[in-house]
């Protein structure tokens, strides 16, 4: 405690506020999925960084939203069409694994090697650099913007056709900008910040037209507004209810000008936490 006292204020609040920050990037990202450990698992020397997948799985839990970031509860028997077929098997997590991202990409052999690709269990820390950032994140929103697209064509009111292929396209993308983010918290550097900086804005304009979506918002509402609503669980109903509100707090129901106005203000806000988040980081350096 005599320690503490004769540190300068200001540099304990800065030290306390980037510990908590990078604790609740942690928390986050374990959050996003839920992976299930094997108790015995061989050692393999060939390739230490990724166990075969048939002993090792990750799945994601339901939707992207960090209030929803749970593993679903045991479900309700029901022939609502708006329950999995298979709804009875389901434990915890959705059964559903994410899709494979390395088999996913035509692109060239550097994009296809490039870390952030890979279809991998656990985050490659070691190996993941900021030349990375740029191109990885790139050729992900491109991928997540086709897989957007074929699924507002293609939506339909159900947990299967709606939900589900939902959390694949946001998943992955959920998964790599926290780990991309996490390395800058703990492995600082200016190319990685300059990276993530140019490629921020283009994120941000993908997460604000999912989150003002009209067919993904419509279909929600449409489920709510069925008569089979009553036959689903829970926390199904929890997760339709937010994912409805969240889409009117991201502007679904604004007008074109109202909207662009918004999606301005929103870039402007991610801009100056960024920034505010290197300032602290920088402050606890001195």
């Amino acid at each position: 405690m005599r320690i503490i006292r004769h540190i300068p204020s200001r540099v304990l609040f800065n030290t306390i506020f980037v510990s908590v920050n990078i604790l609740m990037a942690s928390t986050r990202y374990s959050l996003s999925r839920s992976v299930q450990p094997i108790l015995k698992r061989p050692r393999f020397s060939s390739s230490p960084r990724f166990a075969p997948k048939a002993l090792l799985k990750s799945y994601p839990c339901p939707l992207w939203s960090s209030s929803f970031s749970f593993c679903l509860q045991t479900l309700h028997h029901s022939t609502s069409p708006y329950l999995s077929s298979s709804s009875s098997s389901f434990s915890s997590c959705s059964s559903f694994s994410p899709p494979s991202m390395a088999s996913s990409f035509t692109v060239d052999d550097s994009i296809g090697s490039n870390p952030l690709l890979q279809d991998f269990d656990f985050p490659p820390f070691d190996i993941v650099e900021a030349k990375h950032v740029r191109p990885g994140i790139r050729a992900l929103l491109k991928k997540v913007e086709s897989d957007l697209d074929e699924l507002e064509k293609t939506v339909e009111p159900s947990w299967p056709k709606l939900v589900e292929p939902l959390e694949k396209i946001v998943d992955r993308l959920t998964v790599v900008w926290g780990m991309v983010n996490h390395l800058k918290a703990v492995k600082d550097s200016a190319e990685l910040r300059a990276a993530i900086e140019e490629v921020q804005p283009e994120k941000v304009k993908f997460q604000l037209r999912l989150g003002q979506s009209k067919p993904i918002y419509n279909a929600f509402k449409a489920i709510k507004e069925s008569p089979d609503w009553q036959s689903l669980s829970e926390a199904r109903k929890r997760i339709v209810d937010a994912q409805i509100k969240e889409a009117v707090l991201n502007g679904v129901s604004l007008e074109d000008d109202k909207r662009e106005q918004f999606n301005k203000i929103q870039q402007e806000l991610e801009r100056l936490s960024h920034k505010f988040s290197e300032n602290v980081l920088d402050a606890t350096k001195k």
